[in-house]
């Protein structure tokens, strides 16, 4: 949503503002998200913010006015979209051997596995020796 008209002066054009960083991959400079240039009809240009018709001479007054939309956006650049490396060829995938992991990678098709009532023994008679101390700390 940016300005139809800047004081008395129609927008003829609307282009992309490139920002002073560069992409280190591609070496492309990277263009601002939220500001715009605004060419109007008498030949001369101003730059705008797309989330509202506010308008300025300079793009760092444009920046800053984005302060006036809430709370910092951090996606006021874009960087170009950059696919992610995958694995090289012929590398072998990694699996996590059976019975390591999370406690639900340690069942078998929801059934508990042998060791785990011995570590749910374990763990309530720790549970009560936490309690007992709690009891003699803070009696109730």
């Amino acid at each position: 949503m940016t300005a139809a008209y800047v004081g008395a002066r129609e927008v003829l054009a609307v282009e992309d503002v490139p920002s002073r960083w560069v992409d280190k991959d591609t070496g492309t400079p990277r263009v601002y998200r939220t500001i715009v240039r605004l060419l109007l009809d008498d030949g001369s240009e101003v730059y705008g913010c797309t989330k509202c018709t506010y308008t300025a001479e300079k793009v760092t007054s444009v920046a800053s006015h984005q302060r006036a939309h809430g709370p910092r956006d951090t996606s006021t650049v874009v960087a170009p979209t950059r696919k992610k490396p995958g694995p090289a060829a012929g590398t072998p995938k990694i699996t996590q051997r059976p019975g390591a992991g999370t406690p639900a990678d340690r069942t078998i098709q929801g059934r508990p596995t042998p060791g785990d009532r011995q570590r749910a023994v374990k763990a309530e008679a720790a549970l009560y020796r936490i309690r007992d101390l709690i009891d003699e700390v803070l009696p109730r």
